[in-house]
């Protein structure tokens, strides 16, 4: 009998942020009879993503990373490695990608490839700032040329971006991102969208233009409520609901005062039914200044709600402008509300968008046609390594 393909699949932190999210899925949806799976945590696992993972007999190990000095992780992740004698080591994040492919082929794994979920070129710098974005991209790529066979990027915007920082072509391979929407719709009690409401603070007769995100720099947030400061005095049916949080929330709170919309914008920093807010929301928009392929705009699309979003990152790619939502340009406040605007005037517009993206998300962007991909690159590593075995 073919012995199973043994997979670790290392992330920095399992909790509920799109790199975990991706690695559940492809954990939950392998196939059992050719894949034996182990979810890595280098640092200590959250607690409830943890019980998720454990719930559906996902193997959870914890590395317990203390800092990024604790080079000792890197033995601690090899011996694992060696005793659970995995061929395969997927990193997602840049410490899996440093500490985790070095242990990898310090083990002599198989095949050792990582998930990048953003446009590193553009996030890292935003998110760390330029100096230390330029050291923690080199690393990236010295983890790239020494212990990867493979990077996987959600997007071509997102390959362009690697290969800006001098990673190899030939080494890329594009695999959208995807959601699994029975995840997100079970163990969910069903209220009325007037409850929902109710819950949020936010009257039932209003039109709710809803975004979803954490605050910072890079999703634009503060383009968007200054188009809602357009949008409102034009149109004064219409409410924001803003779900996430960040370092951003205190100014984006201040942003909202100085605007008088306390009354037209609502900010809830915490939800846990997520696909409560998509049932009870008219519009979903994405503001952002750079993505890869947004989580939540799959989520908009498999709950088919229209949408409008920047024309930035892996977004076009995922909808067409004009059929399946409105794009428009990034840090174009105006031009945001202006796409508001023409989707709350038209209903019929609204729900041709709507249906349009969620027969685009059928065909596209599940879970299982994401973990077919992913065990074709797993196969093609095994069979790799064999090949150079048996050559002379």
């Amino acid at each position: 009998m073919k012995e199973k393909i043994n997979i670790l699949l290392l992330l920095p932190t399992i909790d509920f942020s799109s790199p975990s999210n991706t690695a559940f899925y492809i954990a939950k949806n392998l196939n059992p009879s050719k894949f034996n799976v182990f979810l890595g945590s280098i640092r200590k696992a959250k607690q409830e993503a943890k019980k998720r993972a454990e719930d559906y007999h996902i193997k959870v190990v914890e590395f317990g990373m203390k800092s990024i000095f604790d080079i000792f992780v890197v033995w601690r992740i090899y011996k694992f490695l060696k005793k659970e004698k995995i061929d395969i080591l997927h990193n997602f994040g840049f410490r899996p990608e440093i500490f985790g492919g070095l242990a990898g082929r310090l083990a002599k794994c198989q095949g050792v490839l990582a998930t990048i979920l953003h446009n590193p070129a553009i996030d890292i710098p935003l998110d760390y700032g330029k100096i230390l974005g330029a050291i923690i991209n080199f690393l990236r790529k010295i983890a790239s040329f020494y212990f990867e066979d493979v990077l996987v990027v959600l997007s071509n915007d997102a390959k362009e971006g690697v290969k800006k920082l001098g990673f190899k072509d030939s080494n890329i391979k594009i695999v959208y991102s995807v959601i699994d929407t029975n995840f997100l719709s079970e163990k969910i009690e069903i209220f009325s969208r007037n409850e929902i409401l109710e819950k949020l603070g936010i009257p039932a007769n209003k039109f709710v233009v809803g975004t979803i995100g954490v605050l910072k720099e890079r999703k634009g947030i503060f383009y968007l409520i200054d188009a809602g400061k357009k949008v409102v005095e034009k149109y004064p049916d219409i409410v924001f609901l803003i779900i996430g949080k960040g370092p951003l929330e205190e100014k984006i709170r201040e942003r909202i005062k100085s605007l008088n919309l306390e009354k037209h914008v609502f900010l809830q920093n915490c939800y846990e039914r997520i696909a409560e807010i998509y049932r009870s929301i008219d519009l979903f928009v994405l503001p952002s200044l750079t993505e890869g392929v947004p989580a939540v705009i799959l989520e908009a699309m498999a709950f088919e709600v229209p949408i409008v979003a920047t024309e930035v990152g892996g977004i076009p790619e995922m909808i067409e402008n004009g059929k399946s939502g409105i794009l428009v340009p990034s840090k174009d406040s105006l031009a945001l509300a202006e796409a508001i605007g023409k989707v709350y005037k038209n209903l019929d517009l609204a729900k041709k968008l709507a249906k349009e993206a969620k027969d685009k998300f059928e065909k596209y962007f599940t879970a299982e046609k994401m973990t077919k991909e992913y065990e074709k690159i797993y196969e093609e590593l095994i069979l790799r390594e064999k090949t150079k075995e048996k050559k002379p």
